[in-house]
């Protein structure tokens, strides 16, 4: 698989990484961007430097072509020494009304459609993963997840994607609690509840600049960085730890007057690598 990284040491797999150059996407202006998982490295070559050498190495290949790196771990701590900040918002709501189920069968051309319809419409309201043909095709061909809609079809909901997310309503139509009942308990939305407890998206690397002040530009927003710990918005210049750059703009902790303009990132449970 392209973009899927070996290191191999005297004929042995040391590590792995897996990374997918991808999009993210606001009323239809791209920013580039490249997915982080599928890490790993071999008991026999822990503690040698090995996997700090070859992480730097790809984020060093990727840098020019990438304006945010986006990683998923359970271990956030190792990743600080490469910029990595938490970053973004997910409310985990309880879905308190139920109403009757109905499962669908399969990914039919039908609910494919609807899906594709309704997810496309959410980037002129957050920033969203844009989906190619390629990774639709993909998806669709998932079947550790669940998808559910309504008797109408006008509405859809997708759960349980393997056993990172079981028991989770992951993607929903408007990203709020479907109307009707889902084998999960809970649903995620980047809608902020005070009265609930919220978790981060992910964790965000700051790289290439110039590409991330060109979609700013394109988008219509004020704001453009200077530098990975400064930023300047509507001709006022701020200085601050880059963490809270990152989160500032891109949250939990954003400034008003910048995400009245730049809605949060939004990236659904089957989007993740």
């Amino acid at each position: 698989m392209q973009h899927c990284h070996y290191l191999e040491i005297e004929g042995k797999i040391a590590a792995t990484i897996a990374l997918y150059k991808t999009h993210l996407i606001f009323k239809g202006k791209e920013l580039p961007v490249t997915f982080i998982g599928g890490i790993a490295v071999n008991e026999e070559f822990r503690g040698h430097g090995v996997f700090k050498m070859f992480f730097s190495k790809l984020l060093n290949e990727y840098h020019k072509t990438t304006a945010l790196f986006i990683l998923w771990t359970g271990d956030p701590e190792i990743y600080e020494a490469w910029e990595f900040f938490p970053f973004g918002y997910i409310c985990e709501q309880p879905i308190t009304n139920p109403a009757k189920t109905l499962t669908t069968s399969g990914w039919n051309e039908e609910i494919q459609s609807l899906i594709k319809t309704q997810y496309n419409e959410l980037s002129n309201q957050y920033i969203i993963h844009n989906r190619s043909e390629k990774f639709w095709k993909s998806m669709f061909q998932n079947y550790s997840a669940k998808v559910f809609t309504n008797d109408e079809q006008t509405e859809y909901a997708i759960c349980s994607k393997g056993f990172d997310l079981r028991g989770i309503c992951h993607e929903s139509t408007s990203l709020k609690s479907p109307s009707f009942q889902v084998e999960a308990s809970s649903f995620w939305s980047p809608e902020i509840n005070n009265e609930l407890a919220g978790r981060y998206m992910g964790f965000l690397k700051l790289s290439n600049i110039d590409l991330l002040n060109e979609w700013l530009k394109e988008i219509g927003s004020g704001l453009q960085l200077a530098s990975k710990t400064s930023f300047l918005f509507n001709e006022e210049v701020f200085n601050l730890s880059q963490q809270e750059v990152i989160q500032g703009i891109f949250g939990p902790a954003w400034f008003d007057e910048i995400k009245a303009e730049l809605p949060p990132i939004w990236i659904g449970g089957l989007d993740s690598i």
